[in-house]
């Protein structure tokens, strides 16, 4: 994973706007009491995030090799959400706390651990036995 693809780098430019709207758009519903917004805010972002991976990792030039480059999508995902959700903490006055950053990027990170091997563990998915039996 020496060089970003056009599409990673796109991906990882409009995940940058999507988070930081995101949690800009989340401290403003906390703040003004709207809870039921949270969700449809919640909804709305994991949507947008999935089909700007889903559309970027699609039409990515790298897909066609063997990797599996679904790990890559989510390390770039795991970066930019967990450094402006600690941006947040450090620049913003919000309702965030380094309690919530330590939290989320540590469970995050068991899960993006995992996802690693699995990614060197098999070919696009598929155990290598299955492949070449």
């Amino acid at each position: 994973m020496k060089n970003l693809t056009k599409n990673q780098l796109f991906f990882a430019l409009l995940s940058i706007v999507l988070t930081t709207l995101f949690f800009y758009m989340l401290n403003n519903c906390i703040s003004n009491q709207h809870w039921k917004s949270i969700y449809i805010l919640a909804f709305a972002f994991g949507a947008l995030m999935f089909i700007n991976g889903m559309i970027n990792g699609y039409f990515d030039a790298e897909r066609l090799q063997r990797i599996d480059i679904s790990f890559r999508y989510h390390l770039i995902t795991f970066m930019v959400v967990n450094c402006i959700h600690l941006g947040c903490v450090l620049i913003a006055n919000s309702f965030f706390n380094f309690t919530n950053v330590f939290i989320a990027t540590f469970f995050w990170s068991i899960g993006l651990f995992f996802h690693y091997l699995y990614s060197r563990k098999t070919i696009k998915g598929y155990a290598a036995e299955e492949l070449f039996d």
